[in-house]
């Protein structure tokens, strides 16, 4: 693959709709990876971990809330997981974890929506450098979901 051929699969992305309100493109989509160049092209299984989190935890926070979610990242290859500082463990790089937020609707609100109703691996509110999202991820193997609620300061992560 090359960085080329990965612009083409997000533009086709775009008429590939996984839900009501999400497309393929949202799930390899990168402001980084377009800006340094970098094919972030998914394989099958991060494109099926992905599927897997946008069906059971982004599209019934989406319907939920009423608004659009803005994903900042759910894949990562390695090279892009390097480039934006990932840990080499991220689960980003399988396709299980996004990163998002909805304008107008408080972090708090979206971190209570999920702890209460959805199954989920981890829950992690991140504040840093003036920006603020949400960090999700879910396994496909339901019994290693481990339901982990936490906050991020831009140093350290504490228990929610």
């Amino acid at each position: 693959m090359s960085f080329k051929s990965y612009l083409e699969y997000l533009e086709q992305g775009k008429k590939q709709k996984i839900t009501e309100n999400f497309t393929l493109f949202e799930i390899a989509n990168s402001a980084t990876a377009i800006a340094r160049k970098i094919d972030n092209t998914p394989t099958k299984v991060q494109t099926d971990n992905a599927i897997n989190l946008v069906k059971n935890i982004l599209q019934p926070v989406r319907t939920y809330f009423k608004l659009p979610m803005i994903v900042e990242c759910m894949i990562r290859n390695a090279e892009l997981n390097k480039a934006v500082g990932g840990v080499s463990t991220s689960q980003h790089a399988k396709g299980e974890a996004a990163d998002f937020y909805i304008k107008g609707v408080r972090l708090e609100a979206i971190v209570e929506y999920i702890r209460k109703n959805l199954l989920f691996d981890q829950l992690i509110l991140e504040r840093t450098g003036g920006a603020e999202w949400i960090h999700v991820s879910l396994c496909k193997v339901k019994n290693k979901n481990r339901k982990m609620v936490l906050k991020y300061d831009g140093k350290k992560y504490v228990k929610y």
